[in-house]
């Protein structure tokens, strides 16, 4: 008697973060853009990320992901020769043969271009003369 087994292969792979550092940038400013993927399938995947921002896209040919492994890619936007507005930036995964669920292979966020970015303010706390009574400052 002999026993078969059949491996039956599972395909997904996902962008499972996508953040930017700052959100919001006065223009000339530097954004830092990391992209996360995963292979969450049981196959060793080969596949390309492609991300975008501002007038930039990015593609990186991953070659041999394995079951469970997670790369990052790190970015620098040099946002000096684009446009004052809000930029989508967004990173595509994929897909790969056989996969079925695609929904996890896209996520997108936002970063506000601005022509100057505003002080904070600060708020000062003295004590007063009167009993009980706090001098509030706005500076």
């Amino acid at each position: 008697m002999t026993l078969a087994l059949r491996v039956v292969y599972y395909h997904d792979i996902a962008v499972t973060e996508l953040t930017a550092t700052p959100t919001m940038v006065q223009i000339g400013g530097i954004v830092e853009i990391k992209v996360t993927v995963k292979n969450l399938g049981n196959a060793t995947e080969t596949f390309n990320l492609t991300t975008t921002y501002g007038s930039i896209t990015q593609i990186e040919e991953i070659v041999e992901l394995q079951p469970e492994e997670t790369r990052t890619f790190t970015y620098y936007w040099d946002t000096s020769n684009e446009q004052l507005c809000t930029h989508t930036i967004s990173s595509l995964a994929g897909p790969v043969e056989g996969e079925t669920y695609i929904f996890n292979n896209f996520r997108n966020t936002a970063v506000h271009l601005v022509t100057f970015m505003p002080e904070p303010a600060t708020l000062k706390i003295e004590q007063s003369s009167a009993k009980g009574l706090r001098n509030l400052t706005l500076i």
